[in-house]
């Protein structure tokens, strides 16, 4: 046996030879002056070039080196590094040494171009042509442009051995002096059908056929056989030739199989239309005449209408009729390709769902979504009424006849009494409403529902703009496309059902007298009493207790379920909205649901992956939130049980909000709102600007409700520059690579966001520039020369803060709007400090502790505190500042106010420590913020005025001093003098206008009331989704199981059948041998209820995940384990 390294540096060498004759033919330089080009061979046998800048006179440089290697040691690149005279030389050489992998190979591919087109250009002749062939018959003169290295033979034994491969193209030398293309034909080929390779004795005389496959169209000659007389029709023979005939009678043109299962794919994958395919076919068969070329378009767009629709009937089952004698609850002639996750009824819905506890009622709940794209619409000149519909309401969209009938009806009568839409200022929809109706199509949008996991279940069109009839029509549609029962009995247990719509404060007023209509009404019942949420990307621009009434991260068991699925598929589908519109009605359907069902088909391909991340990130975020909860509980020990005596109904569905009154004079309360108080609030100064629009008289007329929304906008961006500048400032203190890319990407991402923001400023302000003499604050050297970079974080944004004071005297409106929402922001930035600085003491820090241990997840964790911390100090100095340069610091609650240091967020003493007799007076929590401390007397006669404050883990009870650090002055220190404690100017009734002390209380436990609800809803939110994710997993293989079953059971029933069906007896083995390969990648549904496994979960008596689900997970963790402290918490 040959000795393997000794064969792979024979290997080596014979790879360095190839290259070095590669390297010796001649071409021109292309190494810039002064530079060295070296060659290196690396111990795979890869071959790069190292282009390193030679050393002129006096100009030392930067050179990579190699050091010799012990045996088995990797490659390891020396960095000599020599002084340098500039810094361009540095820049040129890291841009050099930083080559990516493709640059190298490109590169590569570039040095030997020349040589490459020598060895194309020896395709362009052959040295064996015209000489004699070796069947002694006649000269070579024809090769095969299709086969791989096919030697030139002449024309019989050209054709002998393509027989079987006759959509080849020949390459004949011509006289002229070259080759040229022809098809078989023209060497009096004739292709006998119904004998493949073979002749047949007893053909009909041969007719001509363009035959259209991967590589071009041909001209052939084709002879049908005649051995069984006219039996077998033309249709068959193609069919069984691997030939799609273009008509059912005397067919002209066929389309092979190859070119067809083509197609699909890359109008599935590319968007390719049949038109621009059809040009591609034609320019394949001649590139320099293609209109020589006839056009297959008409015929290609029909065909490939029936093969792709054949092609779904063989994927649903439909041929074998799986669903009628396995899936009774599924529509037996359905095309779609279902979720295997979700729960379904008779499919995979848990054994006894009936009896499930309330607490548990997640694990059988269906979680849909529902949408408007008005990207997708079908123009009128192609109403196309005289076209088939093949898919019969058996794809995506409801019945064609049944939808027409419903949507001439009259519309039911409203019961008169309901509740007043609570919110109508989606100013946003309401424009694009009024924008769509003028456009004039026959249909100018879709309503669009699917299950949370983005599978497409049903659309239906909107004839003009976004109405709630049509919206109703794919509400119903979904429905059934999900398993619900229909005409279920009120009093019959029944299957919670969640419904995602981002109008639903408007839509569910009436819902249940709309579905009265006898085309909705078998899906009444689950309508009524459906779970009712508006998405999370919507619901924050509706009013602002929509987001109490409707938002699900506060609805009890909807899991980590945000409504907002629908998008992602709709990049996917805008992509045929051209397409589409173009087409008549049945047809766009079709395209629509074909590409719709392809993306189901690829996420069910995919699942059992997918399911291994979600359950292993599920349990992660458990863990994480859990954590935090327990420190918030610990940091509020004293209120936490009053607080949930205040809302012990909080869990159960609907009872998360308070309602008094109705309609636009409804008051919501809520643990999870904001109490309303007298410090300005971001969320209601924005509402009151919003609800109340004016009209500005700068730049013309301005909708103050606008102008207000992109000023809002601009102290976002303004926040995010800020972020950014101090995430710079730790980058380079503490150079990570996970900063580095953060930063990257957060630039590239505000340069995308601010230039549509710039532009309206060019609206409203022109070009007025800002006051550059008047900075927020005087910056110091290094911040004057990273200012004058230019990168993004350092633009000035010209708000009306920035400008001259004569500027902002014409612009009195807009400067009165931005001291409105920077005095909210201010305040904003007050309350988060406190809710650091009490999260640092939770985790341990102090500011008297020097770390010098290792870096541990811990420590990480107070890193990221502080950071945020400081983050939020600049925002409030920004702020303020912003308010003196517009004059408005005195007409706000902030009057009086100093510049916040990182000392002012310091807490006096623990959180965790009992309030004893007395304590009444003691400042703790956010209140203490603006407090500093303690005033020391004779601070000038040496003691430090860092170290003066309180000790950050005080003992409980009233805060005593700590001894102070003595600073090194060299002589003997005086003694302590008392110290006194000075009020904080928070909490000096004269500057803080009308707030008393029980307000400002008020408002700072007010904001850890909340954060603390917040916290145990998220908790117990991914509590719920690790749960979910387990059932999914398990209902997967169920779902597998069970098709893999029906699938055999099929099998086997046909294989009994006479006439024998062989074909469809294989094709049904193949599928249900797919479903067993996809299950075997999960685990087997054990017998256990589930719901009774999570409570011996909850209670301690069993690890997170089953046995047959941990056994995998474990498996796709990743290396690195939880961290001990997330261990440890939930242990």
């Amino acid at each position: 046996m040959s000795d393997p390294l000794a064969a792979r540096h024979q290997a080596l060498l014979s790879r360095t030879a190839a290259f070095e004759r590669a390297s010796s033919i001649r071409r021109p330089p292309t190494t810039p002056p002064h530079s060295d080009t070296h060659t290196h061979v690396n111990a795979f046998g890869e071959v790069t070039q190292i282009l390193t800048p030679s050393k002129p006179k006096g100009r030392p440089v930067f050179r990579p080196t190699y050091r010799p290697r012990s045996e088995g040691e990797a490659p390891e690149l020396e960095e000599k590094q020599e002084e340098h005279d500039t810094d361009d030389e540095e820049e040129e050489v890291k841009v050099s040494a930083t080559k990516t992998k493709t640059r190298k190979v490109i590169e590569s591919f570039h040095a030997i171009l020349p040589h490459l087109h020598d060895l194309l250009m020896e395709r362009e002749v052959d040295p064996c042509e015209g000489t004699e062939c070796l069947c002694g018959r006649g000269l070579r003169t024809v090769r095969c442009e299709d086969c791989l290295d096919y030697p030139v033979s002449c024309s019989e034994c050209f054709m002998e051995r393509h027989r079987g491969l006759w959509t080849h193209w020949a390459e004949e030398w011509h006289a002229g002096g070259f080759f040229l293309r022809r098809d078989l034909r023209h060497f009096g080929f004739e292709l006998d059908l119904g004998h493949p390779g073979g002749t047949c004795p007893t053909p009909r005389p041969a007719v001509d056929l363009i035959v259209v496959d991967v590589n071009g169209i041909h001209d052939c000659r084709v002879r049908y056989c005649g051995c069984r007389g006219s039996e077998v029709s033309r249709l068959d023979q193609l069919m069984r030739t691997s030939l799609f005939a273009a008509t059912t009678a005397q067919p002209r043109m066929a389309f092979t199989f190859r070119i067809l299962r083509t197609m699909n794919l890359e109008h599935l994958e590319c968007t390719a239309n049949v038109y621009d395919l059809a040009a591609t076919l034609q320019r394949l068969t001649d590139n320099k005449y293609p209109w020589r070329v006839p056009s297959v378009a008409k015929q290609l767009r029909r065909v490939f209408r029936v093969w792709n629709l054949a092609k779904e009937e063989r994927r649903c089952g439909l041929v074998v009729e799986k669903n009628k004698h396995a899936f009774p609850t599924r529509q037996e002639d359905t095309l779609l390709v279902f979720c295997p996750m979700c729960p379904e009824r008779g499919v995979n819905l848990l054994k006894g769902w009936e009896n499930i506890p309330a607490e548990y009622k997640h694990l059988i709940q269906a979680q849909n979504t529902l949408d408007g794209n008005f990207k997708i619409s079908m123009g009128c000149m192609n109403a196309g009424t005289n076209d088939i519909d093949l898919l019969r309401g058996r794809g995506l969209q409801p019945d064609a006849e049944e939808m027409k009938k419903y949507r001439n009806s009259p519309d039911l009568p409203q019961s008169s009494g309901r509740e007043k839409v609570p919110c109508n200022n989606l100013k946003a929809a309401n424009e694009q409403q009024q924008h769509v109706r003028n456009i004039d199509c026959t249909y100018n949008g879709i309503a669009q529902g699917q299950c949370r996991h983005v599978f497409i279940k049903s659309t239906a069109d909107f004839p003009k703009g976004e109405d709630q009839k049509t919206v109703d029509a794919a509400a119903k549609l979904l429905l059934e496309r999900s398993g619900f029962e229909p005409n279920l009995d009120p009093s019959a247990p029944h299957q919670p059902f969640a419904l995602s719509y981002d109008a639903h404060c408007q839509y569910c007023v009436h819902v249940d007298d709309r579905f009265q209509h006898p085309f909705l009404k078998p899906m009444a019942e689950h309508m009524r009493t459906c779970t009712k949420i508006i998405n999370a990307a919507h619901v924050y621009a509706h009013a602002g207790d929509c987001i109490y009434r409707f938002g699900s991260f506060y609805m009890e068991h909807q899991g980590h379920f945000h409504g907002e699925t629908c998008e992602y598929f709709w990049p996917k589908s805008n992509a045929y909205a051209a397409m589409i519109f173009k087409m008549n009605i049945h047809h766009g359907h079709e395209v629509y649901f074909y590409v719709a069902n392809d993306w189901n088909w690829k996420k069910y391909m995919n699942a059992p992956n997918e399911l291994h991340k979600d359950v292993i990130y599920a349990r992660r975020q458990y863990l994480r939130f859990r954590a935090e909860f327990l420190i918030a509980t610990e940091q509020n020990a004293d209120w936490v049980e009053r607080w949930d005596a205040e809302w012990t109904d909080r869990h159960v569905p609907g009872k998360h909000y308070r309602q008094t009154g109705k309609g636009k004079s409804a008051v919501i309360t809520s643990p999870y709102k904001h109490s309303q108080v007298k410090l300005p609030n971001l969320e209601s100064v924005l509402n009151t600007l919003l609800e109340n629009p004016v009209q500005f008289v700068f730049a013309g007329s301005v909708d103050s409700a606008k102008f207000a929304q992109w000023l809002s906008d601009g102290v976002a961006l303004e926040a995010r520059q800020r972020h950014l500048r101090l995430l710079v400032g730790r980058q380079s203190k503490y150079p990570s690579p996970t900063d580095q890319e953060t930063i990257r990407r957060e630039r590239e991402a505000l340069v995308l966001v601010l230039d549509p923001w710039l532009k309206l400023r060019q609206q409203y302000f022109g070009d007025v520039q800002p006051n550059v003499g008047r900075a927020r604050r005087t910056l110091t050297k290094k911040e004057a020369r990273y200012k004058s970079t230019g990168l993004v974080e350092t633009w000035t944004l010209c708000l009306p803060s920035d400008l001259t004071e004569e500027h902002q005297d014409k612009l009195r409106q807009a400067v009165d709007q931005e001291i409105l929402i920077r005095e909210a922001c201010a305040f904003q930035s007050i309350r988060l400090v406190g809710l650091i600085a009490r999260e640092l003491i939770a985790l341990g820090y102090s500011k008297d502790l020097k770390y010098t241990g290792p870096q541990t997840k811990s420590r990480e964790r107070i890193s990221r505190a502080k950071f945020r911390r400081d983050v939020a100090i600049s925002s409030y100095n920004d702020h303020r500042q912003a308010l003196i340069n517009m004059r408005g610091l005195e007409q706000t609650k902030l009057a009086g106010r100093p510049d916040m240091k990182v000392i002012d967020a310091y807490i006096g003493r623990s959180v965790d420590g009992v309030r004893v007799p007395g304590a009444s007076t003691e400042r703790t929590g956010a209140a203490h913020l603006w407090e500093r401390s303690y005033q020391t007397i004779n601070m000038a006669r040496g003691y430090s005025e860092r170290s003066s404050g309180k000790r950050l883990m005080a003992d409980p009870g009233p805060s005593t001093p700590t001894k102070r650090k003595k600073l090194n002055t060299g002589s003997k220190q005086p003694s302590v003098k008392k110290r006194v404690r000075g009020d904080g100017w928070v909490f000096d009734i004269v500057e803080r206008g009308t707030l008393t002390d029980a307000e400002i209380e008020a408002w700072e436990m007010d904001g850890e009331r909340v954060r603390w609800f917040r916290l145990e809803a998220e908790m117990r939110h991914w509590r719920d989704e690790h749960e979910m994710k387990q059932r999914e997993f398990l209902g997967a293989i169920q779902t597998l199981r069970m098709e893999q079953a029906a699938w055999t059971s099929r099998a086997d029933e046909i294989e009994k059948e006479v006439p024998p069906r062989p074909g469809y007896v294989a094709y049904a083995r193949e599928h249900a041998a797919m479903y067993a390969e996809m299950a075997e990648r999960l685990l087997e549904l054990g017998d256990t209820p589930l719901w009774v496994y999570f409570e011996q979960v909850r209670a301690g008596e069993l690890p997170m995940c089953s046995s047959e689900v941990s056994e995998n997970v474990e498996r796709m963790e990743d290396d690195d384990e939880l961290d001990e402290a997330d261990e440890d918490v939930f242990n």
